[in-house]
């Protein structure tokens, strides 16, 4: 590295040009607008989410217990000795 006066002062007045103050400005805009964007992203893909998945559910049939229940099975029970105990 260069210590010397000359390049001191070069740096000093380049950390201190607009140049570099307004590319520092734009980045800076530039990442908050990304930043941004992927908030929005995020947010409306929650909501299309939970938009879908509300209509499936309002849309789906109601379910009653008879028809969850099976219909036409036949249990036996038997005894240990064979004989049928309950059907």
């Amino acid at each position: 590295m260069n210590y010397n006066r000359s390049n001191s002062e070069r740096k000093r007045l380049r950390i201190r040009s607009s140049a570099v103050k307004a590319r520092h400005k734009i980045n800076f805009n530039i990442y908050r607008a990304v930043v941004y964007i992927i908030i929005l992203v995020v947010c409306v893909g929650a909501a299309a989410a939970y938009g879908g998945f509300k209509g499936i559910i309002d849309s789906a049939p109601e379910i009653r217990t008879s028809d969850v229940m099976p219909s036409k099975v036949k249990s036996i029970i038997y005894y240990p000795d064979g004989t049928e105990a309950v059907e």
